[in-house]
Parts: C-alpha cells; sequence; structure tokens
C-alpha cells in the first residue's frame, strides 16, 4: 500500500536566515494533508457535541480520538485529491 499524498509542505520556505547568512531548511514542518486534517479535527468534534442528540447525530453520540483522527485525515486526502484534479483541468495556475 503506497502513503497518501501529502500535499507538499503547508508553508513551504527553502531558507531561512539572519544577519544576511541563508541556510537550507532541514525542518519544513507540516505537510498540507497534516494542516487540512488538523483543522477538520477541531470541526468535527465541535460538530459532534454541538448536534448530539438533535436528529443530526444520535442522542449521546461519542468519537474517540481515533475517529476523529481517521475521518479528518479521510478528508484532508479528499481535499489534496480534489485540488489536483482543479489543477490539472485548471493549467494556468
Amino acid at each position: 500500500m503506497s502513503a497518501p499524498d501529502d500535499g507538499g509542505p503547508a508553508f513551504p520556505e527553502t531558507e531561512y536566515g539572519f544577519f544576511g547568512i541563508l541556510f537550507p531548511d532541514t525542518k519544513p514542518g507540516l505537510t498540507r494533508r497534516q494542516f487540512y486534517a488538523g483543522q477538520i479535527a477541531g470541526h468535527l468534534s465541535a460538530l459532534v457535541s454541538h448536534h448530539a442528540g438533535s436528529g443530526f447525530a444520535p442522542k449521546g453520540i461519542v468519537w474517540s480520538p481515533e475517529q476523529v483522527a481517521s475521518h479528518s485525515f479521510a478528508i484532508a486526502d479528499a481535499m489534496i485529491a480534489a485540488e489536483k484534479k482543479t489543477s490539472n483541468a485548471n493549467p494556468t495556475d
């Protein structure tokens, strides 16, 4: 099984520097996949707790952290796939 497309760096930097000295960035930080999943996780958690028992979600529904993470990464993967599909359809970007 191949690794999912991580979408590249969320906040790309190729170098950093101070006092006029530039250094290659060896720690790129979060991938876009991780950034998207982190944003989604907070919203999913709030959505489930807000709508519990309202008919939108069954009363007393509780998602484990693993379920929130799994759904968050699935949505992030779909977002990256949609972005690639859109950018391939519109090559002017």
